[in-house]
């Protein structure tokens, strides 16, 4: 198999595996990755590599070279062993995004402050090196270089770039794009059915889109039949009372039988 490929990639018709860093299992990453690993001298260098493809992954381009070049934009690694490299986003009109990263021990601190006109803001993310960069990562193969690519890639996009992403087209006044917010109603109530009720009325306090879902007859008949089925009526009403406390506006509806409004 080995021997195959080598061969395809000398004559030139080998074709990676089309992957992300999220289908990544142990000992593979994608071939976006693998590529630029040829330039790595730490396992900083190793950690950064990694947020780039999933920047990439995400949709960001960077600024100073083509991604099709598959290489690392110009200067991305700066004086006093820090990383600086600076990205646009089509979903993001005339957006600027900044990204330094810092080595620090055994983490690696990356800060990505994105322009947008007068409004400026930031996400920070430290990530530890030897959670995602193994001790082989000098070997010369990015396959065993690499450890646990699909939490990096949860913790990464949820944490930083979609973040990101979402308050710079806040900032735009454009619509968001992601989130539970853009979800059809009914795969909104299949989610919300699965919460606790005090989750629920966190959940109903974040936007006037939410709000409006967990108003809904229907989630608040499956959280009666799901949590008092077969309890005491003493029970209930105790519950009843310490969910009151919790939300002043909010009452249940079809409360077992007992005739309770709907919130406003």
């Amino acid at each position: 198999m080995e021997r195959d490929k080598a061969e395809e990639e000398s004559v030139g018709l080998f074709i990676p595996k089309p992957m992300l860093c999220s289908e990544a299992e142990e000992g593979e990453v994608p071939h976006s990755l693998e590529m630029l690993y040829q330039t790595i001298n730490s396992t900083s260098d190793c950690l950064l590599l990694a947020a780039h493809v999933l920047l990439l992954e995400t949709g960001f381009l960077p600024q100073g070279c083509d991604v099709r070049d598959r290489e690392m934009p110009s200067g991305w690694r700066a004086a006093g062993g820090l990383y600086r490299l600076q990205y646009s986003h089509p979903l993001c009109e005339n957006s600027l995004v900044e990204v330094v990263a810092v080595p620090m021990g055994q983490t690696l601190v990356i800060n990505a402050t994105l322009k947008t006109g007068a409004v400026e803001f930031s996400q920070k993310l430290a990530l530890k090196l030897d959670a995602y960069v193994t001790e082989e990562w000098a070997g010369g193969n990015a396959g065993v270089a690499y450890r646990d690519l699909k939490k990096l890639s949860r913790v990464f996009k949820d944490q930083l770039a979609y973040p990101l992403i979402a308050k710079a087209r806040e900032a735009l006044g454009l619509p968001a794009l992601f989130g539970l917010a853009v979800l059809p109603p009914e795969l909104l109530l299949r989610i919300m059915r699965l919460l606790d009720v005090p989750s629920i009325l966190k959940l109903s306090k974040v936007c006037r889109r939410l709000h409006s879902v967990t108003q809904d007859a229907s989630l608040w008949k499956h959280f009666v039949y799901r949590d008092f089925r077969g309890i005491s009526t003493s029970h209930r009403h105790c519950y009843r009372v310490e969910l009151q406390k919790e939300c002043t506006s909010h009452v249940i509806a079809f409360f077992c039988g007992e005739s309770v409004l709907l919130p406003n």
